[in-house]
């Protein structure tokens, strides 16, 4: 049996989220408690963790990659474009975009020349 339990503190313009876990294990009672500093203005946006990271639960940014000669070049742009954005509303600890979950994208070819628009939640660890 596990029980969470969330606590956001505000200290100085930042946000940090404890969470303190209780596990019962074989008659044991184990408790964890770790903690993490919400940036920029995520602390706006509901959170969920998620296989290890802290992710935005609802909440996606978008990237674009345009006139590129490949679409692996415009695939690379979009992804900049997204870090780049969430990185100025939220901190570098969220722009990492191998991190990000939900991930969506699209890429079209026009006159030789590779459009890609991506989405997705950012998370950090």
């Amino acid at each position: 049996m596990r029980i969470q339990t969330l606590t956001a503190l505000l200290t100085g313009g930042l946000i940090i989220l404890c969470s303190t876990s209780t596990f019962a294990k074989k008659g044991k009672k184990i408790n964890k408690i770790g903690a993490v500093a919400i940036t920029g203005l995520a602390a706006m946006h509901t959170l969920k963790r998620t296989r290890g990271r802290l992710c935005m639960a609802d909440h996606y940014h978008f990237g674009d990659g345009s006139s590129a000669k490949s679409k692996s070049r415009a695939l690379a742009v979009a992804r900049a474009d997204w870090a780049s954005f969430v990185t100025s509303e939220y901190g570098p600890a969220w722009s990492r975009y191998s991190l990000a979950r939900s991930k969506g994208g699209k890429c079209t070819r026009v006159n030789g020349q590779f459009n890609c628009s991506i989405s997705a939640r950012p998370c950090m660890r």
